[in-house]
């Protein structure tokens, strides 16, 4: 019991940064991957792939392994800062979350493509978050190659 209340209390703590962020609106993602398409977009935007200015975006991206990834302005370039949490042995009493935060600055024209490997034979999922001229673009797709 005390390795689960740890492991939720780190859990909170990483997205808790997010929070002290100070992020503007938070989006989720719950559905399937089906590849690349126009309304396949990590955040579900209605009219673009952009994402605001320290708006949260949460993308499901496998069995058990979210990130959350959001953006910030800097004088070297945009900052975009992805957690992933992996959940291990979900809802038992070994369950355990493996976390990882890491960030990129992206110049115009760059990206970052989020990875979380899956069981041999099936499709890896990624999510891309891209810098296209102003905007800050995350879309999940199906196989990073895209």
């Amino acid at each position: 019991m005390q390795r689960k209340t740890n492991a939720i209390l780190i859990a909170a703590t990483a997205f808790g940064t997010l929070i002290l962020a100070g992020f503007a609106g938070v989006s989720y993602t719950d559905e399937p991957l089906s590849g690349q398409y126009p309304n396949d977009r990590a955040n579900h935007h209605p009219t673009s792939a952009s994402v605001r200015e320290n708006q949260a975006v949460v993308t499901k991206l496998g069995d058990g392994a979210t990130a959350v990834s959001y953006w910030a302005t800097a004088q070297d370039g945009w900052h975009v800062i992805t957690t992933v949490d992996t959940v291990v042995a979900a809802d038992t009493e070994t369950e355990q979350h493996l976390i990882v935060r890491f960030s990129a600055t992206l110049q115009p024209g760059q990206e970052q493509l989020v990875t979380v490997p899956g069981a041999i034979g099936t499709e890896q999922q990624a999510l891309r978050i891209r810098r296209v001229g102003d905007n800050i673009e995350m879309t999940r797709v199906a196989d990073p190659s895209i």
